[in-house]
């Protein structure tokens, strides 16, 4: 494993002829560099495959912790700033699939795969284990917490996401796209 920049890999043109981008694009507020970059990486032929998140209307449980999270926290000292107006909405696989072909990807595809991501209510609690250590986002507001804010948040993130379950609401989509580097 090599730790760097997606948007400037030390790597040679044509290195690979495998990239696999996993909930990553979704951070961007400008993936174009990115996605210039997978490109020049891969070898010619190469293909390139994104899966992240779908919209957050239909990803309710991936939607529980935040407002949670936020309720608990104090303010940031200097807040996020927010996502640009114009930036591209990559959770539409047809928006990603757009930028693919703007890069100049080949032999496109896109779309969404139904998730069911937990069933039994006794999950909550590993659900937001796996979360809590996953998220960038939940990170950022978990360490203005003390210890007895996060106690008191997690209370609260892990009844509302056992509910969800219990209510039949934790299922959600994936978006996908893939693309090929022409010969």
């Amino acid at each position: 494993f090599k730790e760097s920049d997606v948007r400037s890999l030390p790597f040679p043109d044509a290195s690979f002829d495998v990239v696999i981008s996993r909930d990553v694009i979704i951070y961007f507020s400008d993936p174009l560099p990115l996605l210039r970059e997978q490109f020049r990486v891969l070898s010619p032929g190469g293909r390139v495959a994104f899966s992240l998140w779908g919209a957050n209307d239909r990803n309710p449980l991936a939607g529980v912790p935040m407002p949670i999270l936020v309720r608990h926290a104090p303010p940031p000292e200097r807040p996020d700033q927010p996502r640009p107006a114009n930036a591209p909405n990559t959770r539409d696989p047809a928006v990603l699939e757009a930028l693919l072909k703007e890069v100049g990807f080949v032999e496109t595809g896109s779309g969404t795969v139904g998730l069911t991501s937990l069933t039994d209510p006794g999950q909550a609690k590993i659900y937001w284990e796996q979360r809590r250590a996953g998220s960038p986002a939940s990170q950022r507001v978990l360490v203005r917490m003390s210890a007895e804010q996060q106690d008191a948040a997690e209370i609260e993130v892990v009844e509302a996401i056992r509910n969800l379950i219990a209510e039949g609401r934790a299922d959600g989509e994936h978006a996908w796209a893939t693309g090929r580097k022409p010969s």
